[in-house]
């Protein structure tokens, strides 16, 4: 308690300096006590002065040094001192005492020598100081300092002398406090380049976890908004994205923390936008960890990143290796056998071996294309794998769901060679209405059919599906909305570049189907994005679509 008083002493010290500056900044006659203020208090033992700092006296004033001047050096000494003061209140010791000399007891004694039940009033006591002193050079280091205190503290307090005995100190909850949204509000951007020191955004995030969960559902909210958006690459371009992922990856808590948050929103709202979400951010984390200059990252952070698996459960390090492996058939094969070997009964909470599957997407979207284009064993390992993300809760349903697919594929397989039993009527229109499920995953079996069958397809063909897969309807008329489905497109194809590698055995036929795709597809995209431009009027989401389709351009006139 004596400590917290200091402080605020300390504090108002500081206040008294700024508020000093900015008003008497301008009267010279204020700088003679401005100069004997500074030299005492540099002089902490000031009644008894030394000849020596009345040469400094004089010196000060025969150099012409203005008010501002000098209470701009007084402000910079006490706000250094403060950040002394707290730096050195945190601290990691281990403490011995007693004994007989044999044996004596040690106590590791870690964290600020401030109780969590004066966080509240150390925070409110210094939001009106920092606000004055926002912009000073030592604002940062000032705020990070105070938080650092605030997270190092203790509800446990060690009886003094040293002694087992602790006591408990009932604290009331920081979390949506006035003033923790207060100090938020005064923060500067950061953009962690060449810095060393831990991210203030995450030192407020360990007071308050519900800023960590407001500022998630800003990034999903925005990632709705903008369905042209290709989220991975935003995490990496927009400023504002960056240092929020920077954050996530500097704390393997708060990741996961956020893939918990996120795996609970999916399983409540079914939106595929939250799975994309999760799925993007698990892909920049394993990029940022591999390549962590690339994202801006100081030499002294990059080093201090932990491996992948600090951020999953270590129940699954077998499986978080197979999945992070480039997709391939072989690796799909590896990869059920792992998941096959886990208990029969699956879980599905965010650290089961189905949840850290959905974080990778490219593998169910191999798996479906497989059911459709792979070799027996191979068609196999996808029907499972698929029915699998499908239904995780048990085997048995696994199993059911896994046959239906895959008869439903053997189906469309046999007929393509056929002509149509009637007009208008393919095997398309066939396969849908007998596997016709309102489900973003399920939906995704047709955009595997997409991918696996782009030559067996007609464009009427290729257009019913995209409609499907954009709308979940089996109608072949105009697309209703034409912001999902001409994102649609461009998903389509990000999907097909990125598993063609595992799809195809010869790079050039993986080339040659995405092309293909492209062709057959752009009737589609046209119509679609000649709706979005007469009913849009959003000029964000205008850019995002122009900035998409001038990526289109550039990839189709690459050789």
């Amino acid at each position: 308690m004596e400590e917290l008083e200091e402080l605020h002493r300390l504090f108002a010290e500081l206040a008294v300096s700024v508020r000093s500056q900015d008003g008497r900044g301008g009267h010279e006659e204020a700088a003679e006590a401005s100069i004997s203020s500074l030299v005492e208090r540099l002089n902490p033992n000031h009644r008894a002065i030394s000849p020596k700092t009345r040469v400094l006296d004089a010196i000060l004033s025969i150099m012409c040094f203005g008010a501002r001047e000098v209470y701009g050096s007084t402000v910079d000494c006490i706000v250094r001192n403060l950040i002394s003061v707290l730096s050195s209140s945190v601290c990691c010791n281990v403490l011995r005492a007693g004994g007989d000399g044999k044996r004596k007891l040690e106590v590791l004694s870690v964290g600020s020598r401030t109780l969590l039940a004066d966080n509240e009033k150390l925070i409110r006591g210094c939001i009106d100081v920092l606000g004055i002193l926002k912009g000073h050079d030592l604002f940062r280091s000032l705020v990070g300092a105070l938080l650092k205190v605030a997270v190092s503290s203790s509800n446990f307090q060690c009886l003094f002398p040293l002694s087992m005995c602790y006591v408990y100190h009932q604290t009331p909850n920081v979390s949506g406090s006035s003033a923790i949204l207060d100090i938020q509000s005064l923060l500067p951007q950061e953009t962690y380049e060449n810095i060393t020191e831990i991210p203030l955004r995450l030192l407020l995030w360990y007071l308050d976890p519900s800023l960590l969960k407001d500022d998630i559902s800003n990034l999903l909210r925005e990632s709705l908004d903008r369905p042209f958006l290709r989220l991975k690459d935003e995490l990496h371009k927009q400023l504002p994205w960056r240092t929020l992922f920077i954050s996530l990856i500097l704390s393997p808590t708060a990741f996961t923390h956020t893939r918990a948050l996120l795996h609970n929103w999916f399983l409540m709202t079914g939106l595929g936008a939250v799975a994309d979400l999760q799925a993007a951010l698990t892909s920049s984390l394993a990029d940022a960890l591999s390549r962590p200059m690339r994202w801006g990252l100081s030499m002294v952070l990059s080093l201090k990143l932990p491996p992948l698996r600090a951020y999953f459960t270590h129940q699954q390090a077998q499986l978080l290796a197979a999945l992070t492996e480039p997709v391939s058939r072989d690796g799909l094969l590896h990869l059920v056998n792992l998941i096959q070997a886990q208990p029969a009964q699956y879980s599905i909470d965010h650290n089961s071996p189905w949840a850290l599957s959905m974080n990778f997407p490219a593998w169910f979207s191999l798996a479906a294309a497989l059911i459709f284009a792979g070799e027996n064993k191979h068609q196999q390992a996808g029907s499972w794998y698929v029915s699998f993300i499908l239904s995780p809760v048990d085997r048995e349903s696994s199993r059911l769901v896994g046959e239906l697919i895959a008869s439903s594929a053997n189906q469309g397989t046999h007929q393509k060679g056929r002509k149509r039993k009637a007009k208008g009527v393919t095997w398309t229109d066939t396969w849908l209405r007998n596997f016709h499920v309102s489900s973003p995953l399920h939906r995704a079996l047709g955009m595997a059919v997409l991918v696996s069958r782009p030559r067996l397809l007609g464009e009427e063909e290729f257009a019913l599906l995209l409609n499907y897969v954009a709308t979940c309807r089996l109608s072949e008329e105009r697309i209703t909305w034409p912001l999902r489905g001409a994102a649609l497109v461009f998903n389509l194809l990000d999907q097909a570049e990125e598993i063609s590698g595992g799809l195809f055995e010869e790079e050039d036929e993986g080339v040659f189907c995405v092309r293909l795709m492209k062709t057959k597809s752009a009737g589609h995209l046209r119509r679609c994005i000649d709706d979005v431009l007469l009913l849009e009027e959003r000029e964000m989401v205008r850019m995002d679509l122009e900035a998409r389709m001038s990526d289109w351009t550039d990839q189709s006139d690459t050789p």
